[in-house]
């Protein structure tokens, strides 16, 4: 590859990544030229093309399309940690509903806070991956009665 193509070959390469487009094909030869006759630098040439109307443009775009991006992405890790803020509370709530289903109302002193303890030891049980949701739901149904008819 010649010297020349080379240069032509960076121009192109610069203005597509510095304007998304193809140059003017007068413009191109300019700065070719002036790259080929030692008049402007390499770097030169960069900045000519990224502080060009065009260049100015395209990064402004290119940096609200990102700022787009990143809006989305935290609106959706927002959502995500909503929903799983949801879950574990609609977990605990049909944990807490099968005790008071299956088990009755609490023997302890202090009924529903001991209730919503246990609850909560079951839902972080299954959060954990300790256990599944079907270990809790059969150890409420099945075994925690027995156990309470033998105390």
């Amino acid at each position: 590859m010649s010297r020349l193509s080379q240069m032509e070959e960076y121009v192109d390469l610069l203005n597509k990544k510095c304007t998304g487009n193809t140059l003017n094909p007068a413009v191109r030869n300019q700065l070719v030229d002036s790259l080929r006759s030692g008049q402007y630098t390499a770097a030169m040439v960069e900045l000519a093309v990224r502080n060009s109307r065009e260049g100015k443009a395209y990064a402004a775009q290119q940096a609200a399309a990102l700022a787009l991006q990143q809006q989305q992405q935290a609106a959706l890790a927002t959502q995500q940690q909503q929903q799983a803020a949801l879950r574990k509370q609609q977990l605990r709530e049909y944990i807490a509903e099968l005790r008071r289903v299956y088990l009755g109302p609490s023997t302890a002193g202090n009924g529903s806070d001991n209730d919503s303890i246990q609850a909560e030891q079951y839902a972080e049980s299954v959060e954990s991956g300790e256990r599944s949701l079907q270990e809790v739901e059969d150890m409420i149904k099945v075994l925690l009665p027995f156990l309470r008819t033998l105390f």
